[in-house]
């Protein structure tokens, strides 16, 4: 280490049993706290959420209808009326319990109130975190064990490849033009409307984030300085807002990627939270506390399978 004097000029060194000032002297510590960052949990945002299940319910469950039948000219004497009537599916799902917990002992408690440190309370957050990452993934993708429905392995929901006419017969949106894509967008947007009789109109598109990037970072056309993505948002005269989900990455048929169409509406579709995340009391084990934490979820329920479809292949 050098020293220096006033006129800035070194005027001696001294080796490591003569430092003045230690490391730890000289180091300052920032008062916030930085948490790792992760991914966010998307299922909140896009699926909405129904509270009223009770916590006690085993499963749950509602009846879809669709009616069917057409009326047809007739002459007065007829005996032969065509009949209308209505198709009724019941959606079941089980209530599945999440469990998490977390402890802390004596000393820790009295190392953080030295630190100045919630630790009860960064540790409950920790919990809750954990808690609503299950959460996310079973609304998404459902649970096969407990025969749990989520979002996008709904059998229910309408399903269409997109064509195969990119470069080399494919239908990777990578391989195809802004056209292409465009086209496809607008295929898988529409066939909801065209599927429903125009009843259903989405008003949500979601994509792979990688196929989110892209048409947001993609020019319409080599003149154009709007991307593929405001392109379509000016055009399709039902689509309001484009979302990205990771985990539409590979989770169709064979691995392909996936885009939904979809009407974010509670009436259409719904996640069952039955009960919210909850911290017991703490339990105090020898010289320790463990805080159990539990909540209860019955998956994703798609009422109106119509108001929604989805595409293969992107």
């Amino acid at each position: 280490m050098q020293l220096f004097r006033k006129d800035g000029f070194s005027s001696q060194n001294l080796d490591s049993y003569g430092n003045i000032f230690f490391g730890n002297q000289l180091e300052f510590m920032q008062q916030q706290i930085y948490d790792y960052q992760y991914p966010v949990f998307k299922a909140f945002e896009l699926i909405p959420v129904n509270f009223n299940v009770p916590a006690g319910a085993r499963f749950v469950s509602a009846t879809g209808y669709q009616s069917v039948g057409r009326a047809r000219i007739i002459n007065s004497y007829a005996d032969d009326l065509p009949e209308a009537g209505i198709l009724g599916q019941q959606l079941v799902n089980p209530v599945v319990s999440i469990g998490v917990s977390y402890r802390y002992s004596h000393q820790e408690i009295r190392e953080a109130q030295y630190a100045n440190l919630s630790l009860p309370t960064m540790l409950g957050f920790a919990a809750k975190k954990a808690n609503d990452q299950k959460v996310n993934n079973l609304a998404i993708s459902g649970d096969v064990i407990s025969g749990m429905y989520g979002w996008i392995n709904n059998p229910n929901i309408p399903t269409q490849n997109v064509p195969a006419d990119g470069i080399g017969a494919s239908t990777l949106w990578t391989n195809k033009t802004p056209e292409q894509i465009l086209r496809d967008m607008n295929l898988i947007v529409n066939a909801v409307v065209v599927n429903s009789n125009g009843v259903e109109m989405p008003d949500t598109l979601v994509l792979p984030l990688d196929q989110y990037t892209y048409i947001a970072s993609t020019p319409r056309s080599v003149n154009s300085d709007v991307t593929i993505l405001n392109y379509f948002l000016m055009n399709n005269p039902y689509i309001q807002n484009i979302f990205s989900l990771p985990e539409l990455a590979g989770a169709g048929v064979g691995g392909v990627n996936i885009m939904i169409a979809y009407s974010r509406d509670a009436n259409k579709f719904a996640m069952q939270i039955a009960m919210p995340f909850t911290q017991y009391a703490p339990q105090e084990r020898n010289l320790e506390f463990v805080i159990p934490c539990e909540s209860r979820f019955g998956g994703v329920q798609v009422y109106y399978p119509l108001s929604m479809n989805i595409g293969e292949g992107i």
